[in-house]
């Protein structure tokens, strides 16, 4: 089982978070915007002695408790029977509380309202208050009379499990985790949590609980559970196990009940002592510790005295092994006919891996970053057997690399934001879906919405989210314009404006293309990332009469609903509160500023400066584009549309 949703309250930055999730999620915000304190949020839900200090608490507000709930989907066969009194439908949910009390984990079941009650009373308020619901024939079927706890708890269970038609869902206490004689640890059977922080002291790999220790531990589980001579020799173990403390082999309990009963008559004539032993459950076989050291200029040492760059590449790689050792694990032997699925899966139970990350870009060339991050999505991709185990991963990044279209459904924007009655900002987390992404794209298409759909909505944009494109995600505002044109001209005439986007986190974003304009601007938006969007009227195809004049009329109309304007075919030129366009383009709107001879001119020189053998072509360079503006500048000339789209666009934030 994967986690499905969590749902944060009080915990750091996360006053009030709920976050979708999927096999791979990426979490992309600046430094201190609650993506930490997100992958901490998990961490803190396995850790059964997690204790919380007052700036674990938002606003350090002890006195409002700490909520983390987290829903689990995709349940296995063994997982829905192991959990059936706790989900709702296929999901588990479990709530982890925190307080000054320390902490309780709960489950939602479903349960009668009645006996929900009366499972918080006392054993004799507890079966009196029973027993009156029994006498009030509210239920015809519940009964009889109950003349102890155990039998008034026994009483409940069953007539729950036979009338699922009268019960609510209830949150209800368990232990979920933690030692398994006295009932916990039915999570960590199933799932287990890593985290690989940004940061971390290298001595805690000398614990059982370091990151590379666990990571090799889960590799050794998946690399050996597998073989037949490991389960053989575990089945072998239980029936041994089971042979040797059977009732028929240890008959001292018989005989001791019976010398128990011979003292007993004496107390009480005709009283007699029952000795029998419960089903056994033979202990796991563990595998041996895997010791682990790394040798450096052939130099042998514990992972503890290697730099923390040393010790990043190890997890790395052994991430890059875990997701080889999914693919290529041995295939398990058929289960015996007539042996139950379920058990059967249980006993050779390797658990999931929920395995999240801070900035996995760490001490890695962008070349290596691209290579982690196939790593991570194969790492995460659903294995084709439905019984093997699974790997979910979850990082918070900062880089570019990480980012793609393909997995543009699974980013989610963290940002700081006012919260209500108090100083302190608190994280908001954003979520986008492709199939957002299609329906907007289909209204301003005026398409059937039919032909957009999550899939085509990825091939349409893959062509456009590249690398560059990307940074987008991770600006406080984003300018897309055409081409590298525009690029040169803006960022430089903004610095000579003395704006300071950089600064700012204003990012520009050529789109390679007027038709490419829509596809980011979508994304953006649909993240709540401020965008301003430029374009060319192209008004020199106008009255043409050919492809040329209805294709770019069409892209025209498409980009003024993208702005939610008025539509026309050949918009003048105009700058807007989120939007401009130029009648025809960018050169011409320079040449009506400085003039067609003075700009020819300068244009000349910059094109023979840079090897250019046709000036009309240098401008596609953004250096060139720069050069250009700068030199109209340094002149004492202006071109006052442009600084209105500089103003507009510096306005965003």
């Amino acid at each position: 089982m994967i986690i499905q949703r969590i749902e944060v309250k009080n915990f750091r930055s996360l006053k009030d978070v709920s976050i979708d999730c999927h096999e791979l999620v990426a979490i992309l915000g600046r430094n201190g915007s609650g993506k930490s304190s997100l992958l901490k949020t998990i961490e803190a839900f396995y850790d059964v002695g997690f204790l919380a200090n007052a700036f674990d608490y938002f606003g350090k507000d002890t006195t409002s408790e700490i909520s983390i709930r987290i829903t689990y989907g995709e349940l296995r066969d063994d997982e829905l029977t192991e959990f059936k009194s706790y989900l709702t439908g296929k999901t588990l949910t479990v709530t982890k509380v925190i307080n000054a009390g320390g902490a309780k984990y709960f489950g939602v079941t479903g349960q009668l309202a009645e006996f929900s009650e009366f499972r918080k009373l006392s054993a004799l308020p507890k079966r009196k208050a029973l027993n009156e619901l029994i006498e009030s024939k509210k239920y015809p079927e519940l009964g009889p009379s109950v003349k102890s706890e155990p039998e008034a708890d026994a009483l409940m269970g069953d007539f729950e499990k036979k009338n699922p038609q009268f019960l609510v869902p209830v949150q209800r206490e368990e232990q979920f985790f933690g030692p398994k004689n006295v009932g916990g640890g039915k999570i960590d059977h199933y799932t287990r949590f890593v985290l690989v922080p940004a940061v971390r002291d290298a001595t805690s790999e000398t614990e059982r609980k370091g990151v590379i220790l666990q990571l090799i531990d889960v590799l050794v589980a998946r690399s050996v559970n597998a073989r037949k001579d490991v389960r053989d020799l575990n089945e072998e173990f239980e029936k041994r196990v089971k042979a040797v403390y059977s009732a028929e082999n240890l008959t001292e309990l018989t005989a001791l009940a019976k010398m128990v009963t011979k003292l007993l008559s004496q107390y009480a004539p005709g009283a007699e002592l029952d000795l029998a032993f419960g089903d056994v459950t033979p202990p796991k076989i563990l595998f041996p510790t895997a010791l682990a050291s790394l040798v450096e200029d052939n130099f042998k040492s514990p992972i503890s005295y290697s730099g923390h760059g040393l010790q990043r590449a190890l997890v790395l790689a052994l991430l890059q092994q875990l997701s080889l050792t999914d693919l290529s694990a041995p295939a398990k032997e058929p289960i015996a006919e007539g042996e139950d699925k379920a058990e059967e899966l249980k006993k050779f139970r390797v658990p999931d891996l929920i395995l999240a990350i801070e900035e996995p870009e760490l001490y890695l060339h962008p070349s290596r970053s691209r290579f982690l991050s196939s790593v991570l999505d194969q790492l995460s991709t659903k294995p084709v057997k439905a019984e093997d185990a699974r790997t979910q991963v979850l990082y918070a990044t900062h880089s570019p690399y990480f980012i793609n279209l393909g997995r543009f459904e699974r980013v989610r924007l963290a940002r700081k934001i006012p919260a209500k009655d108090v100083p302190t900002l608190q994280c908001k987390i954003t979520a986008f879906s492709r199939d957002q992404a299609a329906a907007r794209l289909a209204a301003i298409s005026q398409k059937d919405p039919k032909l957009f759909t999550a899939d085509t909505f990825l091939a349409h944009a893959i062509p456009v989210m590249n690398a560059t494109v990307n940074e987008g995600f991770f600006a406080d505002a984003v300018f897309i314009v055409e081409g590298l044109t525009e690029f040169g001209i803006f960022w430089a005439l903004q610095n000579i404006m003395n704006k300071g986007w950089d600064r700012r986190g204003i990012v520009i974003v050529p789109a390679e293309g007027k038709t490419k304009i829509d596809r980011p601007v979508v994304v953006f938006r649909g993240l709540e990332i401020p965008t301003y969007f430029l374009f060319d009227g192209d008004s020199k195809h106008n009255g043409k009469g050919n492809k040329d004049e209805k294709s770019t009329a069409q892209t025209n109309q498409l980009l003024q609903r993208l702005a939610d304007a008025a539509v026309v075919d050949f918009p003048s030129t105009q700058v807007n509160k989120g939007w401009a366009v130029f009648g025809d383009d960018v050169e011409m709107e320079i040449k009506a500023a400085v003039g067609e001879k003075y700009y020819q001119e300068v244009r000349a020189l910059i094109a023979d400066d840079l090897g250019y053998s046709e000036p009309s072509k240098a401008l596609k360079n953004p250096e060139a584009a720069a050069r250009l503006i700068r030199s109209i500048y340094e002149t004492g000339r202006k071109v006052p549309v442009l600084e209105e789209i500089v103003e507009a666009v510096s306005a965003q934030i």
